[in-house]
C-alpha cells in the first residue's frame, strides 16, 4: 500500500502536529495550563447545565425523575440515592489534588485485584494527570524545580 507524499502547508494554514513528538518542559507546562483551562471551562458549562436542569425540574427533589421520565420512578430514586454520594465523594477527591494521586493509585490496585480492569485503568489514568509533586532529577531540563 502506498501513501501520498506529505503536502506542504500554505503560509496561512495553521500548524498541525501529526503523531507523537518530543516536547520541552515549557511546552509541557503550557499543555498542562491549557488542559486545566479546558477543565475549568467544562466545569463552567456543567454549572450552566445543572442550573438549566433545576429550572426545568422546578425543585431539586424532582431532578432524578426529570432525567429519566420513562423509567420506573422507584428504580430511578434508588439509583439516584446511590449515585449522589458517589458524585459527592468524587468531588472531594478532585478538590484535594495533593492526596488525589494516592487515593486514585490505591483505587487502581484495589480494582485491578478485584478483576475490574476497565475501572482500574480509568483510576490509573486519572492519577497520572495530576501535577508532579516531587522535584525533577538534576540532570533533566529545569533541574530540581518542581
Amino acid at each position: 500500500m502506498t501513501h501520498p507524499a506529505p503536502r506542504k502547508p500554505d503560509a496561512d494554514e495553521p500548524h498541525r502536529v501529526d503523531g507523537p513528538h518530543q516536547v520541552d518542559g515549557d511546552s509541557v507546562d503550557v499543555d498542562q495550563a491549557l488542559a486545566a483551562r479546558c477543565t475549568s471551562h467544562g466545569d463552567y458549562l456543567a454549572g450552566l447545565i445543572a442550573t438549566a436542569m433545576l429550572d426545568t425540574a422546578a425543585r431539586p427533589d424532582r431532578l432524578p425523575e426529570t432525567l429519566f421520565p420513562d423509567a420506573d420512578p422507584t428504580l430511578v430514586r434508588a439509583i439516584w440515592n446511590t449515585a449522589l454520594p458517589v458524585g459527592y465523594h468524587a468531588g472531594l477527591i478532585a478538590a484535594h489534588p495533593r492526596w488525589a494521586p494516592d487515593t486514585l493509585t490505591r483505587a487502581h490496585h484495589d480494582l485491578a485485584r478485584a478483576g475490574y480492569a476497565a475501572m482500574a485503568h480509568l483510576a490509573a489514568r486519572s492519577a497520572n494527570t495530576h501535577h508532579r509533586t516531587t522535584p525533577r532529577p538534576p540532570d533533566t531540563p529545569q533541574g530540581d524545580q518542581p
